[in-house]
């Protein structure tokens, strides 16, 4: 390597000269020479060099000798690498749209990661806010036919636009059933899931296409 310098010390002393050095293993002999100027008026020459040790990827250590202004000097300068910057946060996904009811998940084509991606904007912890899941996720494949199971007794029924529904699964036309949330219920997981429980024809009774979830 070789290259020039400047600097300025103590506010008033005014460095330009020239490097240069070479690495060997894990040595780096070095060779400094140069002009310091104090005040802008009084100057003098010095020349310095020595053998660097490099002790690990971030630290050298460098004894060295030489002359200033024509008096000897020596002495060991360790020089040590900038901690690299820490790397920013990366930005937090854009809002979505106003009033989307799908928090922008609507275009997941993977069904788990669909569930999951609404889910997560949710978190449910009990039936009613778990059948907030749900009650999107049947939204977001409605093009596909899913809907809401009528259920009007056992656990895990939640209350919405008159009827009685499923908490946590979903059903077609044919009876087809999903859950998509496991272990739902005050105190359960409330987990996100997308598990075919097979079809039952008696359920196409009480399949209800999907609504809006923005309605109230």
């Amino acid at each position: 390597m070789a290259g020039n310098f400047s600097a300025t010390c103590a506010g008033n002393i005014s460095i330009v000269g020239t490097a240069s050095g070479r690495l060997e293993g894990n040595l780096v002999p070095l060779a400094v020479a140069g002009t310091a100027t104090y005040a802008g008026a009084i100057s003098c020459e010095f020349t310095l060099s020595g053998t660097g040790v490099i002790e690990n990827n971030d630290t050298l250590t460098i004894p060295y000798s030489g002359t200033i202004c024509g008096t000897a000097v020596s002495g060991t300068e360790t020089l040590r690498r900038p901690s690299p910057a820490s790397t920013p946060e990366p930005p937090p996904p854009p809002p979505p749209a106003s009033g989307d009811p799908l928090f922008g998940c609507g275009g997941i084509a993977d069904k788990q990661q669909l569930v999951e991606c609404i889910w997560d904007h949710i978190r449910p912890t009990d039936h009613i806010t778990a059948f907030e899941v749900t009650k999107r996720v049947a939204w977001a494949l409605r093009g596909e036919g899913a809907g809401l199971l009528i259920k009007n007794g056992g656990e895990n029924i939640a209350a919405w636009q008159g009827q009685l529904f499923s908490a946590s699964r979903i059903v077609y036309p044919n009876g087809h059933l999903f859950k998509v949330i496991y272990d739902a219920g005050p105190g359960g997981a409330n987990g996100p899931s997308w598990q075919d429980e097979g079809i039952d024809v008696s359920l196409q009774s009480r399949y209800l296409p999907a609504m809006d979830p923005n309605l109230p």
